[in-house]
């Protein structure tokens, strides 16, 4: 939930703005074929491949449905992919972000830690703000947001884990194959 929340501040979304990210693209073969889909230039060795899919898409004016085409588990092999697939984005993700919006999106994070340390009233504030842009980017049980502060420290980990594959190594594992990020 908290990866989904901040993506969508990266991104720099308003409701009224179409974005792609994420883990289903569809289209017909066809147009994936006449566009050259993950075979082309601006596509073929990013990390991060379907925002550049999504950006070529958009580019070449294909349809890609609305949010309500469909409804998906993500990373439905379990913690270790999720694990796997967020730290190969989140670098990657955070890079194509404004600097002042990164710094903006870490002190929402930061926040939200300092409001589970500093008080119960403050727990609850940040419980609020987490509910409110969850219900925004999908459909999660109250229970989920209610447990934000496990979030942040998955979080945490995943960033870490992605900043030193992806910035201090040069290259991230994914699907069995390193992907250069230098």
């Amino acid at each position: 939930m908290l990866f989904n929340i901040v993506s969508v501040m990266g991104s720099g979304m308003k409701t009224s703005k179409p974005l792609v990210f994420g883990p289903l693209l569809a289209c017909m073969r066809e147009v994936f074929v006449a566009n050259q889909g993950h075979s082309h230039a601006s596509v073929r060795g990013q990390v991060v491949e379907d925002i550049a899919l999504g950006r070529l898409f958009k580019q070449v004016r294909v349809y890609l449905g609305t949010p309500s085409t469909c409804t998906f588990r993500m990373y439905p092999k379990g913690f270790s992919a999720v694990f796997s697939g967020f730290a190969k984005n989140i670098a990657a993700g955070a890079a194509s972000v404004p600097i002042g919006r990164r710094v903006l999106i870490a002190a929402w994070c930061a926040s939200l830690v300092g409001g589970v340390i500093t008080s119960p009233w403050m727990y609850l504030a940040s419980l609020v703000q987490v509910a409110v842009f969850a219900k925004r980017v999908g459909r999660f049980n109250p229970l989920v947001a209610a447990l934000f502060p496990v979030h942040m420290l998955f979080f945490t980990v995943v960033v870490i884990k992605s900043f030193w594959d992806g910035v201090l190594r040069g290259g991230v594992r994914w699907s069995g194959r390193t992907i250069r990020t230098r």
